[in-house]
């Protein structure tokens, strides 16, 4: 597919410069044929007067120029496109053209709905009528301890291949003459099999639902929803014209795979449930309502009403595919859903209260909001629970029963849900913000941060996680990005760590291609830095704090005129006002950011300076053997090498420089990482790595960036552990 045309090979940058460079040359060859035209006598001009003898060079002239004028027109944007082109393969804010396509319209183009509708029958996945012998629905397990197998399936029907991973109870046998229920489990974007299960803890939570006897023995299936590059960045529920058919891969795939590995699964609907979280919880709700036939109740935790992300988000089928007009508009068997948001979730709860008292006849439709928790891993996992009471209690979900089910517990008023919402974290301003307590000193290590962009909202995440944990480091320094997580570490500002990326993407002025194109920067870095940090502003600044902290603090940045790395401390910022200009100095890409001056003197983002990115430098100046080095690149990468540098040459002609560094950035960066890797080998580095990461430097776009922190909040905290222990506390 065209969509997913790469559009940082060299490859791509080379045929544009042929496109270009044949347009122009046809151009020019256009504009010389109608002059010579406009040249050649034509009977009767001997008969012009004198008048019209002057008066017709510079109507020649206009007719050339108005001749010639739409294929200048074609060259500038052939042109401007190409340069565009050259400053995507530097910064990589798109991978492909469907990327491309999405920044500038985050709204998916789609036809049509293809996926298999609901019969609203009592057919269990076993009985679903499919031409596919079952023999082509086993696959291999892996056995990965602790309950857990993981497999890469081709699904007959779908042609999709992917991993499902799935969880067994405790003593559980294909033998055992057990009737198993079945919950899948979908994960939100960006997500895998493997970040559901264990954000949740599943595994643990399900088995003591089972010993209590609160829900039948269950088998858990965690599908990935990432079958293609295109589902990893805009996944769908459905089976949309021209894309991946991850509808059929969840609605009949999967459980027919299930149902032939473990035979002991129950063949009607209601021993089948559905849960996910974020648009996992959508995609949860959604498929329950179509293939009623296959399962019988739902949780939806943290998901919308109205698709936004995916191919149903396309204005000609979202209105059909929101939640409360499908329960009311198409036919199903009964069923149970179960929505839950936190009051703080602003994106979700609004969608979350429109669906009480929907639902057709027969239908319950349970809503719970949570007092607190926003849309992070921390709630899904304290719900869970909650959840599968829930389930257990819906009639059929006991294998052979149709008992009617227990009362639900009373809702929370919403003058208690609002006084309870005051524990959350708080901007700085309000009377109730509090940094977060210090409750463990670390003495030897030093906490550094890369930047990335956007690419710093994974990280931020593990921000809050060593917030929550209490720790305090002696040394905290960063560059770009990592500048922002700095000083919200050193602030100890629980709201503005995620804010301040996450809320970023909330706020019209924030930047984009527009700016870009009145100068202010693709991030708009004056706004950004400089105007949204005093008290009362969007996302105020705790600066009492961060002037009063007892810690080494280093902003890394570049001087454009001699080509050193700066950096700055507590010691060169008396006010707040010192600070903000110093990391807006730190932050500024070139090419897509302005130069800001500080003192009289240019500064440009600090990743040009010698270590490509990393302030490792600094912490060893002031001493540090000890690093936590908090990455925005996963296990593997190493920055290509650049392929052009006289197109760097000639831009930055009047900064040497400035050219010289970025030419030389990668050798920098991969030479870097290779220390850091062996010192990591050596006992003295600690790599946080992302797992994988979903997002560009240039992403803005919020669902991708709130995505990004929650994936990041479920590594933290897997990882949090292996930290503790690196740090000898």
């Amino acid at each position: 597919m065209i969509s997913h045309v790469s559009v940082v090979s060299h490859r791509f940058l080379l045929g544009c410069a042929a496109v270009t460079a044949c347009a122009i040359v046809l151009t020019v060859l256009l504009i010389v044929r109608l002059a010579l035209r406009r040249r050649e006598p034509r009977a009767g001009d001997r008969c012009a007067d004198d008048l019209g003898d002057s008066r017709r060079p510079a109507a020649r002239g206009r007719r050339i120029v108005l001749a010639a004028l739409p294929a200048v027109l074609v060259c500038e944007v052939l042109v401007t496109g190409l340069v565009a082109t050259r400053i995507n393969m530097t910064l990589q804010l798109a991978e492909t053209i469907g990327q491309i396509s999405g920044i500038i319209d985050p709204q998916p183009v789609a036809s049509s709905v293809l996926g298999p509708l609901s019969t609203g029958g009592p057919a269990g996945p076993s009985t679903t009528a499919s031409p596919v012998p079952a023999e082509q629905y086993r696959a291999d397990l892996e056995d990965e301890g602790s309950g857990l197998h993981r497999t890469v399936f081709h699904g007959p029907a779908s042609g999709v291949t992917d991993e499902v991973r799935i969880w067994t109870p405790r003593d559980y046998r294909p033998d055992d003459g057990v009737a198993y229920n079945v919950l899948v489990l979908l994960h939100g974007l960006p997500g895998t099999s493997e970040s559901v299960l264990s954000a949740l803890d599943i595994g643990p939570q399900v088995q003591d639902a089972i010993d209590k006897g609160g829900i039948p023995p269950t088998i858990v299936v965690a599908p990935s929803l990432n079958v293609d590059e295109h589902q990893s960045a805009d996944p769908d529920c459905a089976d949309i014209v021209g894309r991946a058919k991850v509808g059929t891969w969840v609605q009949e795939d999967v459980p027919r795979m299930v149902h032939t590995l473990f035979p002991g699964t129950r063949t009607d609907r209601g021993g089948w449930a559905l849960a996910g979280v974020s648009s996992g919880g959508y995609c949860a709700a959604w498929t329950t309502i179509m293939r009623s036939d296959v399962f019988g109740n739902a949780g939806d935790m943290s998901g919308y009403n109205v698709p936004i992300i995916g191919g149903l988000s396309d204005p000609a089928l979202s209105a059909d595919n929101t939640l409360t007009t499908l329960l009311t508009r198409r036919a199903h068997s009964p069923i149970g859903l179960w929505v839950m948001s936190a009051v703080d979730d602003s994106t979700v709860t609004d969608a979350t209260r429109e669906l009480i008292g929907a639902g057709g006849p027969g239908d319950r439709v349970d809503v719970t909001l949570a007092p607190e928790g926003g849309h992070s891993g921390t709630l899904w996992k304290e719900q869970i629970p909650a959840f599968l009471a829930w389930w257990g209690r819906r009639p059929g979900v006991v294998p052979g029963t149709d008992a009617p089910e227990t009362a639900p517990p009373a809702p929370i008023p919403a003058d208690r849900l609002a006084a309870m919402s005051s524990t959350r974290p708080v901007p700085y301003g309000l009377p109730e913000h509090a940094p977060a307590p210090i409750t463990t000193r670390v003495d030897d290590v030093a906490l550094v941060f890369e930047g990335g962009g956007m690419r710093g909202t994974y990280t931020a995440a593990l921000v809050q996680v060593l917030l929550e944990a209490g720790l305090f480091f002696p040394w905290v320094g960063g560059i770009s990005a990592g500048c922002t997580n700095t000083v919200n570490m050193v602030s100890r500002d629980l709201w503005r760590t995620r804010e301040a990326f996450v809320g970023l993407t909330t706020d019209p002025q924030a930047g984009g291609w527009g700016s870009f194109i009145r100068r202010r920067g693709y991030f708009n870095s004056d706004h950004i830095y400089r105007h949204t940090s005093a008290p009362g502003e969007l996302f105020p600044f705790d600066w009492p704090t961060f002037k009063a902290a007892p810690a080494t603090v280093r902003i890394g940045s570049f001087r454009c005129d001699t080509g050193e790395e700066v950096y700055w401390g507590l010691e060169d910022m008396d006010e707040l006002e010192d600070l903000l200009p110093r990391c807006q100095a730190s932050s500024s890409m070139p090419v897509l950011m302005p130069v800001v001056h500080i003192d009289g003197a240019p500064y440009l983002d600090g990743a040009l300076g010698s270590t490509g990115g990393f302030a490792t430098d600094a912490a060893a100046a002031d001493g540090y053997e000890k690093m936590l080095v908090v990455m925005t690149r996963p296990v593997g990468y190493r920055k290509p090498a650049e392929k052009r540098p006289g197109v760097y040459r000639r831009l930055f002609r009047r900064r040497p420089a400035v050219a010289e560094a970025i030419i030389s950035r990668p050798a920098n960066y991969n030479r870097t990482l290779e220390d850091l890797e062996q010192e990591q080998r050596e006992g003295r580095v600690y790599l946080f790595r992302p797992d994988r990461m979903p997002i560009a430097n240039g992403e803005l776009r919020y669902d991708r960036v709130v995505g990004a922190y929650e994936a990041g909040l479920v590594q933290a905290r897997r990882e949090l552990p292996a930290i503790m222990e690196f740090l000898g506390v």
